[in-house]
């Protein structure tokens, strides 16, 4: 009783403390988009695998670290509140690592299955864990709430509480203590028998189970369930009871389908609208959702896996990185680029699911707790509680609005699952030159200028036709790998480069070129140097960047810096008729004497890359835009270009 009192308190208090958001105006139907399932046929095929896989290992999936995380996290952090919202003492964290047992971790596995809808808890106890801060995820965030797990959910029981009465499970996206009481154990010829059985999935919230005609369960959108057989009217899930033994059990059609349900515009509409209106769990305790569970049940209805959390979440099909972008143009890019119900917008501890564009502005179908406020110097929360449709936009006309931490002001990028490579390549090439491209369609490259450029003249080429003649497709040819990437290489990673392009971007003539050169000076305080550089897309501020910071590097570097090669030079590559990247302004060489060419080395006869380019140079190149020639075949250690689409 004190817990629901206090509870209340805190909640009306922060109501009264804040201005109410206005009615949020959501579209009576969402945008759907015509769809085959086919071109998801490489998602659909590995949802399975995916699901049952903790069934196929006899060892632990996850590291001690992503295991046991919450262990080292809450025991070392002061002022955590327990229900009645007044600090834990020491001695329960001590209590807690005791009664988990983790000395047996790891000494035998059994596979199980969880037989009802259950909590998966960082420890195991259900009492909750809050931190004091209201506005940064205080109350009602429990942070032992890890994740709901559906029915029939595999897991790997790795270790058990002192009672038994907790296990600690490998399910197929998280770690954590279920209780035991709702796993059953299922021996090997029972995992081969449920693996092997048809599918359905979900589409409706709250649809209930039935055993003996009177219903035992409800299920939400998103469950796939093995079933032994259907008629027209109900199809009958295996479903398993405490002790492993099958239960007689059905669910009507019209809450459930095939699996996977065909994405077509009828079905993305049914299940979109389906997940509106749902209030806020975090964690997805009490079987509700947050923006993460919202987004994985979409998918999961037709046939796409994902994992549990936003961060992981936004690694799945192809990720494109807005946060270089202003607000606006950053909602742009979304309407371009993205593509409905299969784009994600995430930024650090959200992600929301793209529906198509509203007066003006980008969509998203999400589950947010609420927006940030700021008054009087102090922060808070505006609270929305529920699934909605809202824009990026939410809140700004809020008095108290916190204009810096909108949603749209904090999108990291977005990721788009099931493009096809040629589709991925023109989204990165729209992204990092949006000031000069106005969008691409049907493979053609559409300038702001009103000019166009064919994207892929759709030709084969041999590697010696790509250098002498690649169109902006083959730029992506190979892909280029950021960070520390060990040699020799067989490939040669944004040494393909389409002229024409280049030539649209940083100027047509050499004339047209050098009118663009702007001064770039070359480590500020330790050297002092300028060099030309394309202004153009933002090339010479990215170097200037890229200066500012090797400045800071320690003197042990300066000899790969200075006496540079350098920097603006109008010529053609070497046994080509192509301009090299030079000629653009958009290229620097470093010291030579510290560096290694494929050519010099053919005339020595060597042929082996032991390059000495220390890996914080590069790092620092790449970070802001620019690859490095050290991991081409055709190596040329002192050669940086910048080239952000393919970063």
């Amino acid at each position: 009783m004190r817990f629901i009192f206090l509870s209340l308190v805190v909640l009306l208090f922060v109501a009264c403390t804040q201005e109410r958001l206005p009615e949020i105006k959501e579209k009576s139907s969402l945008e759907p988009v015509a769809r085959k399932s086919s071109f998801l046929d490489r998602y659909i095929d590995n949802y399975l695998n995916l699901h049952y896989r903790p069934w196929k290992h006899k060892s632990p999936m996850y590291t001690d670290t992503e295991s046991f995380w919450g262990y080292s996290e809450f025991t070392k952090n002061k002022g955590l509140l327990q229900e009645d919202l007044t600090p834990y003492e020491e001695k329960w964290f001590d209590e807690i690592l005791a009664f988990s047992n983790l000395e047996e971790y790891n000494t035998t596995i059994e596979h199980a299955i969880t037989i009802q809808n259950t909590n998966l808890r960082v420890f195991p106890t259900q009492k909750p864990l809050f931190r004091v801060s209201y506005h940064n995820n205080g109350y009602p965030f429990d942070l032992l709430q890890n994740s709901n797990v559906a029915l029939m959910s595999p897991v790997n029981i790795l270790n058990y509480s002192q009672d038994k009465t907790w296990a600690f499970v490998e399910t197929s996206f998280a770690t954590g203590w279920i209780k035991t009481e709702h796993l059953a154990l299922v021996d090997e010829q029972q995992l081969d028998a449920i693996k092997n059985l048809q599918h359905i999935v979900i589409t409706e919230d709250g649809s209930p189970i039935y055993k003996d005609e009177q219903p035992i369960i409800n299920v939400k959108t998103g469950i796939v369930l093995p079933i032994t057989h259907e008629d027209n009217q109900y199809f009958y899930p295996y479903i398993l009871d405490k002790n492993s033994k099958k239960i007689a059990t059905k669910i009507e059609k019209k809450f459930a389908s095939s699996f996977p349900l065909e994405f077509n515009e009828e079905n993305i509409q049914k299940v979109a609208d389906n997940l509106k209106g749902e209030s806020y769990g975090w964690g997805g305790i009490g079987e509700k959702r947050d923006c993460s569970a919202l987004t994985k049940d979409f998918m999961s209805v037709f046939g796409v896996w994902l994992p549990r959390n936003s961060g992981s979440q936004k690694n799945i099909g192809d990720f494109f990185d807005l946060s270089k972008f202003a607000d606006r143009e950053k909602d742009e890019l979304i309407k371009k680029y993205a593509t409905p119900y299969l784009s994600l917008i995430y930024f650090p501890g959200h992600i929301m699911l793209y529906v198509g564009n509203n007066d003006d502005n980008a969509l998203v179908l999400h589950n947010i707790w609420g927006i940030r406020t700021i008054k009087n110097g102090v922060r808070g929360r505006e609270i929305i509680g529920k699934s909605i449709v809202s824009d990026l936009f939410l809140g700004k006309n809020l008095k108290h609005i916190d204009k810096d931490n909108m949603l749209i002001s904090r999108v990291a990028g977005f990721n788009t699952i099931g493009l096809t490579k040629s589709k991925k390549y023109a989204i990165k090439l729209g992204i990092s030159y949006s000031d000069y491209i106005s969008h691409i369609e049907d493979n053609i490259i559409y300038f702001k200028d009103n000019t166009t450029l064919i994207f892929d003249d759709n030709e084969e080429k041999t590697l010696d036709e790509l250098m002498r003649n690649a169109d902006a497709e083959d730029m992506f040819k190979f892909p280029y790998v950021k960070g520390n990437v060990n040699g020799p290489f067989n490939s040669d990673p944004g040494r393909f480069r389409d002229e024409k392009f280049f030539k649209k971007i940083y100027g047509n003539t050499k004339q047209d070129i050098e009118k663009n050169l702007i001064e770039v000076v070359w480590l500020p305080k330790k050297i002092g140097k300028k060099y030309l550089f394309n202004k153009n897309n933002g090339a010479a501020d990215a170097l200037q960047k890229v200066s500012n910071e090797l400045d800071k590097l320690g003197n042990e570097f300066l000899p790969y810096l200075e006496n540079i090669g350098g920097t603006y030079n109008h010529r053609e590559m070497a046994d080509t008729n192509q301009l090299s990247t030079h000629s653009f302004g958009i290229a620097i060489d470093i010291n030579t004497e510290k560096s290694r060419y494929w050519q010099w080395d053919k005339e020595k006869n060597e042929t082996v890359n032991t390059h000495k380019i220390p890996q914080k140079i590069i790092n620092i190149f790449e970070k802001h835009g620019f690859i490095w020639g050290g991991k081409w075949q055709h190596y040329d250690t002192m050669h940086f270009e910048f080239r952000p689409e393919l970063l």
